[in-house]
Formats: structure tokens, sequence, C-alpha cells
């Protein structure tokens, strides 16, 4: 069990700290490298709300794009080696041209896997194409 604040709290509160009171009092030219530094600080937080997650979502994606049966009970290491390897499998066929970039599945996959690391990355740009 977690003691409260988890990690990706802790991470907020520092974010919030570095841009509210840190940033401001940094001279202009170390402000964007502080801005960089809230950045990663919320993708990091949302890592940890969601990352793992979005592993198994696309995990899932993958499986059923191959036809494959997902195997119960990953550990998240385990999980992970696994969509690397089928994500090495999707980019080489892609590449040797066996399957299409127009394939309804394919793209349907693609953009599923896209939406979902966006959430994690950047979901201000699921926000500006009205997407979230």
């Amino acid at each position: 069990m977690y003691d409260q604040p988890r990690g990706n709290d802790l991470l907020a509160i520092a974010r919030e700290t570095l841009i509210d009171e840190v940033l401001p009092a940094l001279p202009e030219d170390k402000r964007y490298a502080g801005l960089m530094v809230a950045n990663a600080m919320a993708i990091a937080a949302r890592e940890a709300e969601l990352g793992p997650e979005a592993w198994r979502v696309e995990y899932r994606l993958l499986c059923g794009y191959f036809q494959e049966a997902e195997e119960p009970g990953l550990e998240q290491a385990a999980l992970a080696s696994r969509v690397r390897e089928l994500n090495a499998r999707l980019a080489g066929e892609i590449r040797a041209e066996t399957v299409s970039l127009e394939e309804g599945r394919l793209r349907q996959v693609l953009d599923e896997i896209t939406r979902m690391k966006l959430r994690v990355s950047n979901p201000r740009a699921l926000k500006a194409e009205g997407q979230e």
C-alpha cells in the first residue's frame, strides 16, 4: 500500500512549485530550461498514472492485429518486452511492404496506439484535435 501523496502527485506538486515560484525568479536565459523540466515532470506524472494501462492497451491492439492470443498476467517488464517485439514485427512488415498503411485495420490500430501515447506525452494535441 502506498502512502499519500503518490509519485505522480509529488511530481505535480513539484512542477507547480517550479512554475509558480522558481521559474519567475530565474534569469530570462534559464526560463526555457525550467519550462522543459516542468514539461518533463508533467510527462513523468502522466506516465506513472497512465503508463501501465497504455502498455496493456498497445499489447491488446497488437495481439488483435496479428490475431495472436494475449498472454494473461504478464508483469510490466515482460509486457513491455512483448510490445517492443510486436512493434518491431509490425515495423518490419511495413518496411517490407507486406502490409499497407492504407489497410483500414492497420490504420485503426496505429491510430489507437498513437492516441494512447499522446494521452501520456502530449494530451494537448488530442484536445486541439477535439479528440479528448
